[in-house]
């Protein structure tokens, strides 16, 4: 598995879900587990934080703007990535799984 919260990371994951699944559009999509229980992040989650900040966030609100995705946010176990992400950018939704 690899993490790849780059601008051109996310819309390549994206686009080929479009393609396999064969539809036009997805309704959520979310940035997974970007948070301090990951131990499988390349980095601390903060340094991946920031890249998706840079790259993966405002990529998907643009891929939101382009009607490729109808939503997006991030799916995680711990309150802070969610409280952090609120700050920086426009999420539709916020997955707090424990």
């Amino acid at each position: 598995m690899i993490y790849d919260y780059t601008a051109a990371g996310v819309r390549r994951s994206i686009e080929d879900s479009l393609q396999r699944l064969g539809i036009d559009s997805i309704d959520i999509a979310f940035v997974h587990d970007i948070s301090s229980d990951n131990k499988y992040l390349p980095t601390p989650w903060q340094e991946q934080f920031e890249i998706a900040r840079k790259g993966a966030f405002p990529e998907l609100t643009r891929m939101r703007e382009e009607g490729l995705i109808k939503g997006w946010g991030i799916g995680v176990n711990t309150p802070e990535p969610i409280m952090r992400l609120l700050e920086v950018a426009d999420p539709d939704v916020c997955l707090l799984a424990s």
